[in-house]
Order: C-alpha cells, then structure tokens, then sequence
C-alpha cells in the first residue's frame, strides 16, 4: 500500500521543472474538463469513473517507478483516486496535487493549455 503526500502549487510546478520526465501526472477529471483545460506534455488521463471500475487495470497503466501525480479540478477527487488505488500501487507513495488544478490556474496562468476566458469561468 502506498503513503498519499499532498504537494502544492507551487512544490508541483518547481518539480515538474525540474524533474518532468521523472513524473507520471494522472489527471482524473471529465473528458468536457480534459479538453477545457489541461497541462501540457505528457499527463495520463484515466477518469475517475475508469479507476473506480477497473482499479487494478488503471494501477497496471501507471508507471509507479516515477513521482505519481494525481489531479484534478480542486484536489478532491484527485485524493480519492489515490485512495482507491493505493491497495494496488506498485510504489511507495502517491501524491495528490492540493488545490487542483484551480490552484494551478492562481499561481501561473501561462501553465495551462485551453481558451483563457473558459478557464476563468471553470475555475472561478
């Protein structure tokens, strides 16, 4: 079983710059808030939904021998995937982005991927 850290928004951000290619950032949100807003590069999508059904499928799809990212819009549902998969995990710990991906939005605009004034209204 693996120990679930939460990591703001700014540690995520520092440590994405810094270590990119050593994260696995799952994020767990609705497809209409997947295409809406999202970080660019390599990020894995399994929905929420998807992990609820099939968790020990979606804990082979991830790659647990990097820094395992979950998020989400504010973090909730974000900690509750990393709950559901922690039986399942093949590391040591998870992490769950505080805040979400709205608290990515308040620390730097310029990070997310999609129509600013959507956003705006999806966040705020």
């Amino acid at each position: 079983m693996i120990t679930i850290h939460n990591i703001s928004a700014k540690e995520f951000l520092d440590e994405r710059a810094k270590n990119a290619d050593d994260m696995e950032v799952v994020d767990v949100r609705g497809a209409w808030e997947y295409d809406l807003a999202k970080l660019p590069g390599a990020v894995k999508y399994l929905p929420l939904p998807q992990i609820v059904a099939n968790r020990q499928g979606v804990a082979d799809a991830i790659n647990w021998n990097k820094h395992v990212v979950f998020v989400c819009r504010t973090g909730g549902r974000s900690k509750q995937a990393a709950l559901l998969l922690a039986n399942f995990a093949k590391g040591d710990a998870a992490y769950n982005l505080s805040g979400g991906l709205k608290a990515i939005f308040a620390e730097r605009l310029d990070v997310l991927e999609g129509d600013q004034n959507k956003m705006e209204h999806y966040f705020f």
